[in-house]
C-alpha cells in the first residue's frame, strides 16, 4: 500500500487555535522524563534510480524528478555522525519522507485544516517540517497487541527537539508514554486522551505539563492531537500532535513566534500539492521508458534493471492512490 497521499495540502500551524483548558490531566505525545507535578484542573477537552542508461536509445538525455530526488537522497558522511539531530539520514530519510506526507494529509482530512500554506514540492517536505513554525511530534503503533503506553515516537521536528533541549537520537524511539508523570492516575488519563484520538479522529485544544530533557517544566497549551492513517484512510498508523504555545514554569506564555520563528496565516489559503495527478503520470511514463531501455540490452535480473522497475512500481502506487481520491 502507497504512503505518498492524493494530493498533500499544506495549511498554517497558526490554524491551532488555543482554547478552553481541558479538564484533568492530559497529556501531549511528547518525550520527556516523568517527573512532573500533577497538572491543575481543566475544563473538558474537545474531541472530535536512475542508474546510466546502456541499452536505452542514443541521445536520450537522463532526468531528474522530484520523486528521484526523495528515494535516491542519501545523507554525506557528515550528516551520517551518529547522535546528530540534523542528520539528513534521520529526518530526511525516505521513510521519514513517507510517514510526512501521511501526517500531513491525515491532519488536513481530521481536522479540516491546513499545516501550511506554502506550496513546495515533495523533496522539500522533510526539510520544510522540520524547520517549520510550530512544535511537531509522532509516534507510531507498533505491532498487533502492542500496549499503549508502549508505542514511539518516530518523529520530531526542530522546534520540539529545541523544547525539549535534547537531540533526535534523545527522543525518537522512546516511548512516547514518558512524556507523563509515572503514576497511575496520569497515564491513565493520557490512556483515555489517546483512545478519544483515535475513535473520533483527532482532538483539539487539550494542554497538559511536560519537562525537557534538563528539568525545565511547561505546560503545552492549544495543541492538536490526531490519528495518522493510510493514504486510503482504512487504517490507523500512528498519532501525531503539533502546537505553537506553551507556559512556562513561573506562568509565562511563550510560543515559536517568540523563539524564532514567525507563525504567519490563518489556514485558509489554498492547499500547497505535492505531485499532482499530472505530474505522477508524467513520472511513472519516464521511468517506464527507461526501463524498457534498459531491458534492450539487460536482463530482469540485473541489478540495473531491479532498481528501475523498483521506482517504477512505487511511482504506478502513487499514481494509483491519486486516481483514487480523483
Amino acid at each position: 500500500m502507497s504512503m505518498v497521499p492524493s494530493r498533500v495540502a499544506f495549511g498554517v500551524g497558526a490554524s491551532i487555535r488555543a482554547g478552553p483548558r481541558p479538564n484533568g490531566r492530559s497529556s501531549v505525545p511528547q518525550s520527556a522524563p516523568s517527573t512532573l507535578p500533577r497538572p491543575r484542573n481543566r475544563r473538558p477537552v474537545s474531541c472530535q534510480a536512475k542508474k546510466k542508461n546502456k541499452g536505452g536509445k542514443k541521445g536520450k538525455a537522463k532526468k531528474v524528478s522530484a520523486l528521484d530526488a526523495v528515494l535516491k537522497k542519501k545523507p554525506t558522511s557528515g550528516e551520517q555522525e551518529e547522535g546528530k539531530a540534523t542528520s539528513a539520514g534521520q529526518h530526511t530519510s525516505v521513510d521519514v519522507v513517507m510517514w510526512l506526507l501521511l501526517v500531513v494529509e491525515s491532519y488536513t482530512k481530521a481536522v479540516g485544516k491546513k499545516l501550511f500554506a506554502e506550496q513546495f514540492s515533495i523533496q522539500d517536505v522533510a526539510e520544510k517540517i522540520y524547520d517549520a513554525p510550530f512544535v511537531l511530534l509522532s509516534h507510531r503503533y507498533g505491532e498487533e497487541g502492542e500496549a499503549m503506553r508502549e508505542h514511539r515516537f518516530n518523529y520530531a521536528n526542530r522546534r520540539a527537539l529545541e523544547l525539549f533541549d535534547c537531540e533526535w537520537a534523545d527522543l525518537v524511539g522512546k516511548p512516547s508514554s514518558s512524556s507523563g508523570e509515572d503514576d497511575e492516575a496520569v497515564q491513565s488519563d493520557r490512556d483515555a486522551l489517546l483512545m478519544a484520538c483515535k475513535k473520533e479522529g483527532f482532538v483539539e485544544n487539550y494542554e497538559g505539563w511536560r519537562v525537557s530533557s534538563k528539568g525545565e517544566r511547561f505546560l503545552v497549551k492549544g495543541a492538536t492531537l490526531w490519528e495518522v492513517k493510510t493514504s486510503s484512510g482504512d487504517a490507523s498508523l500512528g498519532q501525531a500532535v503539533v502546537f505553537t504555545e506553551w507556559e512556562d514554569a513561573e506562568g509565562n506564555t511563550r510560543s515559536v513566534a517568540e523563539e524564532g520563528g514567525a507563525v504567519d496565516g490563518d489556514g485558509d489559503e489554498e492547499a500547497g500539492e505535492v505531485v499532482d495527478l499530472a505530474e505522477a503520470e508524467r513520472l511513472v511514463q519516464e521511468q517506464a521508458d527507461l526501463v524498457r531501455g534498459l531491458k534492450a540490452n539487460l536482463t530482469n535480473e540485473d541489478a540495473e534493471v531491479k532498481e528501475a522497475v523498483t521506482v517504477l512500481l512505487e511511482r504506478k502506487a502513487a499514481l494509483e492512490a491519486l486516481q483514487e481520491a480523483s
